[in-house]
């Protein structure tokens, strides 16, 4: 079995997105798969280039898009590179057993994430920091329970706290070429 799990997973890491509770509820889930038996292949990617498109709404409206990462960088991931590795792992038994913590090739804050945004789309986009309690009424707004809310100002909060500032270079270990740069997944996200 491979399954995707989350960067911070790990509970023997010391990352501050262990206390996320949708980070837990991962880690918890990696236990159960190992104790029952299965074969298992932990996938643990981190933020997903296609979480940006969460976004969309408000850069196309306002120009703006809000959340509190501050300058933090991330080494943020194309679902489309996941799917390779999941690919590779699901053909080869010597992945039994193993995690994988998967990654861009590059660190990006989200003010960068702006620019390469403003330049893509050809109009100035800005990142607007806002208050976790802003980010958890904006959610809850938005019709999402409590707990999911909760779960996402957490991860947030991990991030800006430096939870995604390192690359690992599995994705081009086991599959044999780099993850896409932030610029090729916005040409195709945000048109």
């Amino acid at each position: 079995m491979v399954r995707i799990s989350a960067i911070g997973a790990d509970q023997g890491n010391a990352s501050p997105l262990c206390k996320s509770s949708i980070v837990k509820w991962h880690a918890q889930t990696e236990r159960d798969m190992e104790e029952s038996g299965i074969p298992y292949t932990h996938i643990r990617p981190s933020f997903f280039m296609q979480n940006l498109k969460m976004f969309a709404e408000s850069i196309h409206k306002e120009q703006k898009f809000y959340g509190i990462f501050g300058n933090s960088k991330i080494a943020m991931i194309d679902v489309d590179d996941i799917a390779k590795v999941v690919s590779q792992v699901i053909i080869n038994d010597s992945h039994i057993g193993k995690a994988y913590e998967l990654t861009g090739c590059t660190t990006y804050s989200m003010p960068d994430v702006a620019k390469h945004l403003s330049k893509t789309l050809n109009k100035e986009i800005d990142y607007i920091d806002i208050t976790a309690d802003q980010l958890r009424g904006n959610i809850l707004q938005s019709g999402a329970p409590q707990w999911l809310a909760d779960g996402f100002v957490d991860i947030q909060f991990a991030y800006r706290n430096g939870a995604g500032n390192y690359i690992t270079n599995t994705v081009a270990a086991i599959t044999g070429r780099q993850p896409k740069v932030l610029d090729n997944f916005l040409k195709h996200a945000f048109f």
